[in-house]
């Protein structure tokens, strides 16, 4: 072909394209990548209210593209440049005038030379209202799409058979998947029955076939599904949608169930523990109402386990027990744990003595939520103990006796001596002449008084020992009579002895009666005197204490609480085990003939006893002596020190 001819062909081809251009309906361009535009149809022109001079002078870049689509359309052409495919996507145009139109761009990528970037030529739609609503649509449907795929529950959708009375499976999300363990080929388009064989059973088909028929969404209570391949609890809610089918949502509950499954038979093992334990289980909440007792418990009372649950503790602790109830009470909230015995008040008005190890429960916020009892029935204990008392005091009586004869035999003998002298001395009054002037007799009356005053002072001090002597008890500082005592002890003991007093400034009152007090101390000071023939140091010491109930149960007699305690010391000859178990015996006594009654502690013994106190001593040889005397404190602000 001659070049003429390929000329002639060649400007025949442009007249075509340019009469298509012309004549085309749908818009198009071809534009360059700095933003010159190039050919436009008419239809372009018409669509953005430009003429095709007016388009020349204009970027599409900045002109006829909104600020808000500039970026993404940047992204999608440089897509363009590196892969050579057409792509499409959505914008808007800004006409001439103003106003606004969203089209659809489906651009190629023409290159003038190999290698070269040359220019885009663009397909355009305008997206008229069913455009736009088929985009949301399809926008819409993805959203779903997602949704369905990502939801948490699982979901299955079933197209109704045989009339709404079969049903086949269309689509199941993810989470259906997992829980069904199966997968969506394996089982769409399969009926119910073939994919879950037992489902019949399971109940949940009669639902389908209700909510098909009717449109009202059912619940299918939580239930148990279960064939040869699966085993799950599932709670399902079933709904009918716009297009006929039904979806059931459900939840995949088996962990749940096998976990409250095992708990229960956990606490199933638990109660049975506890209901067959020999010791009684009481557990109450944190306002110490009864939440739980087992079978013993109960049986220990004589109630019936429904008859203790819902009723405060206390309702079965006897009136003088509530107060150590309540301290005990106060110590579990705290967090303390402390095994005390106590009496329970039984159906039938006796008392149950019990012995309670409990233990509090707190939570992890330290907040204490109840306590716990493990309780033991200690009437066995208790009568033994009981037995063994009434021996015991038995043993006293027989001491007791043994101590009062010698104490008859030691007032007989005593009060002999005494009546004798005043026997003796009135016959040699009586033997005088009648008209004898007094000042003849003057010295055996004289000795009569002397010999009676003895026998007054030897009844003072049984009456003492006997706890029968009329005390006239005031309330009274320990301190205040050991300084009133002191002159008379410091002349008492002599230049040998070196008297020291140590008195606590914030000491509690007693309610005693000081002149048998300051008798006591007499006694105490006089028996420390004779134990030092070589002189040696005395102390008194008065103080604040507080007996616990270790302390209690290691000195029989004592009891717990608050008192004030009086300890005199020597460092004397000190006293054998021998001696130290008579000590307090009426007439009992280490001194030689003539030189004590043995009456001097055993007032001092009774003198403490009458006046509620307790008295203890320990010696040891050539070391010293110490005595203690506790007396209940009445009142005061002075500090106590615990003594265990």
């Amino acid at each position: 072909m001659s070049l003429q001819e390929k000329v002639r062909r060649s400007e025949a081809r442009a007249r075509l394209l340019a009469s298509l251009v012309e004549h085309a309906t749908q818009p198009f361009a071809s534009a360059y990548a700095d933003g010159r535009i190039d050919i436009v149809s008419a239809a372009f022109c018409e669509l953005v209210g430009y003429t095709r001079g007016e388009l020349k002078s204009i970027s599409w870049l900045t002109e006829l593209t909104p600020i808000e689509f500039r970026t993404m359309e940047a992204e999608r052409l440089a897509e363009l440049q590196r892969t050579g495919r057409p792509i499409y996507y959505e914008k808007e145009y800004v006409r001439k005038d103003g106003a606004r139109v969203q089209v659809g761009l489906l651009v190629h990528l023409v290159r003038d030379e190999p290698g070269e970037p040359g220019f885009y030529f663009a397909y355009i739609t305008v997206l008229t209202e069913r455009n736009l609503a088929e985009k949301a649509l399809r926008e819409g449907e993805e959203r779903f799409r997602q949704v369905f795929e990502n939801m948490g529950s699982s979901i299955v959708v079933y197209e109704a058979a045989d009339d709404g009375e079969d049903f086949v499976v269309r689509e199941l999300n993810p989470a259906a998947e997992r829980a069904l363990k199966t997968h969506r080929a394996a089982v769409a388009g399969l009926k119910v029955a073939d994919a879950f064989p037992d489902v019949e059973h399971f109940g949940l088909m009669e639902v389908f076939r209700r909510v098909w028929k009717t449109g009202v969404p059912e619940r299918k209570p939580e239930g148990l599904y279960q064939d040869q391949r699966l085993t799950l609890w599932a709670d399902n809610y079933v709904f009918k949608l716009p297009s006929g089918e039904i979806a059931a949502i459900f939840e995949d509950v088996t962990e749940r169930r096998q976990a409250e499954e095992a708990l229960r038979g956990s606490e199933r093992r638990y109660r049975e523990l506890v209901e067959t334990m020999r010791e009684g289980v009481w557990a109450v909440d944190q306002d110490f109402v009864t939440t739980f007792v087992n079978a013993r418990m109960a049986e220990m009372l004589g109630f019936a386990p429904e008859a203790i649950v819902g009723r405060h503790i206390f309702d079965f602790i006897p009136p003088d027990a509530l107060e150590t109830a309540a301290k005990q009470a106060e110590k579990r909230m705290r967090g303390l744990a402390d095994d005390f015995d106590v009496g329970l008040r039984r159906a039938d008005g006796s008392v149950l003595w019990a012995g309670l190890e409990t233990r509090a429960i707190i939570d992890e916020t330290g907040t204490f939520r109840g306590a716990v009892a493990a309780v033991q029935d200690l009437s066995e204990r208790k009568a033994a103990e009981a037995a063994l008392r009434e021996r015991d005091e038995q043993l006293r009586q027989s001491q007791k006796m043994e101590a009062i004869g010698q104490l008859a035999g030691g007032i007989a003998h005593d009060f002999n001596n005494l009546l004798t002298a005043i026997i003796g001395y009135s016959d040699l009054v009586l033997e005088q002449p009648a008209d004898t002037p007094i000042a003849l007799v003057w010295q055996d009356v004289h000795e009569i008084k002397h010999a009676a005053e003895h026998a007054s002072a030897l009844t003072r001090q049984i009456l003492a020992f006997s706890r029968r002597q009329a005390l006239r008890p005031q309330l009274v500082s320990l301190g205040d009579v050991i300084r009133e005592t002191e002159p008379l002890l410091r002349r008492t003991l002599g230049e040998n002895v070196d008297l020291v007093t140590k008195l606590d400034p914030g000491l509690g009152l007693t309610e005693v009666d000081p002149a048998q007090l300051m008798q006591v101390l007499m006694n105490l000071a006089v028996n420390a005197r004779d134990a030092m023939p070589s002189g040696g140091k005395l102390t008194i010491e008065a103080a604040n204490a507080c007996l616990d109930e270790a302390y209690c149960e290691a000195h029989p007699g004592a009891q717990p609480g608050e008192c004030v305690v009086l300890a005199v010391s020597d460092n004397g000859q000190g006293m054998s085990k021998e001696i130290l178990a008579r000590i307090f015996e009426p007439f009992f006594t280490t001194k030689g003939p003539g030189l004590g009654t043995g009456l001097g502690l055993s007032t001092v013994y009774g003198i403490v006893k009458q006046s509620g106190g307790n008295i203890f001593v320990c010696s040891e040889p050539d070391v010293g002596t110490t005595f203690k005397i506790y007396l209940p404190r009445a009142g005061g602000s002075g500090p106590a020190l615990l003594v265990q």
